[in-house]
């Protein structure tokens, strides 16, 4: 059964309609969910401009087929990115501006993927949104303020840091290799110890080998093997092999463990760790300087 559209969605026709138009002063970002709406919304608003055309991919009716022509996953960060392909080629050199299409960079920069799109897409500077709280800084404000505790940040990080890649690696050759999801709950193959966090992460390929309904399966030696080369191709820059949502997750159960701080449930700590950013901070990054410029630059 062909997709269709949704009362409310836009049209990509409607969109070039829109920008076609020389005479309106039409700047959108199109993102991929609810919380990367939130976070170039404040930002805009911190600068004092307009984020009332922030908007979810959602609200634009993108076709799998096209997703698909571009060699995308049709999932909501596909959808930004094959909006963004199309508005760019069928915009070029006919308009001023496109609109933004903010993705996440994922594992791009991992397995060497060029990013270059078009105009429209931008892919933000670390792997996801949440890494952009992975520094010391937003730790401490998380720590002081959220948790209460007086733990050491840099401890913190360098003891999650470790493990996030290994899980990262993991989620990546399962994905990339046979579109396999990963253990839901990485934590249950994790131990903390006095100098970090461990993980057994040949049980977690297991466990989520096991878990899956993919056939034929791979074999867990197979998967290791592939984890053991992509380890060898580690981008100097750490954050660009970590999972946002593993971040968030580790996070809350280190704090529970180790911290002994057990009043937040995990969305909770999902949440706070978006409010550590600083807008003056994610202005230094090109992504959120990309923003700024393309919002603020007469037409």
């Amino acid at each position: 059964m062909p997709e269709e559209a949704e009362g409310d969605q836009w049209l990509i026709e409607e969109l070039v309609t829109q920008y076609s138009d020389l005479e309106q002063d039409l700047r959108q970002i199109f993102v991929e969910g609810p919380s990367d709406q939130s976070i170039i919304a404040w930002f805009l608003e911190e600068h004092g401009l307009d984020s009332g055309n922030v908007l979810e991919i959602s609200s634009v009716f993108v076709p799998s087929d096209i997703v698909k022509s571009k060699e995308l996953e049709v999932n909501a960060r596909g959808r930004v990115i094959a909006l963004g392909i199309v508005m760019s080629e069928l915009l070029d050199g006919e308009t001023r501006e496109t609109p933004i299409c903010v993705a996440d960079r994922d594992d791009n920069a991992l397995l060497g993927i060029e990013s270059n799109y078009g105009r429209s897409v931008l892919f933000t500077d670390y792997t996801s949104m949440e890494m952009y709280a992975f520094n010391e800084r937003s730790m401490r404000k998380i720590l002081r303020l959220t948790i209460q505790k007086q733990a050491d940040a840099e401890q913190v990080l360098a003891h999650l840091a470790p493990a996030l890649i290994d899980i990262f690696l993991v989620r990546t050759v399962l994905h990339r290799g046979w579109r396999i999801k990963i253990l839901k709950e990485p934590r249950r193959c994790c131990r903390i110890t006095q100098t970090g966090i461990e993980v057994d992460w040949q049980d977690l390929a297991t466990r989520s080998l096991t878990g899956s309904s993919v056939r034929p399966l791979p074999q867990t030696a197979e998967v290791v093997d592939r984890v053991e080369t992509l380890r060898q191709q580690l981008p100097s820059e750490p954050r660009l092999a970590m999972h946002g949502h593993d971040f968030g997750h580790l996070f809350w159960w280190y704090t529970r463990e180790a911290l002994k701080y057990q009043d937040l449930d995990e969305d909770i700590v999902n949440r706070i760790v978006f409010t550590a950013f600083e807008s003056g901070d994610l202005s230094q990054y090109p992504l959120f300087t990309e923003i700024l410029r393309r919002m603020t630059t007469p037409l």
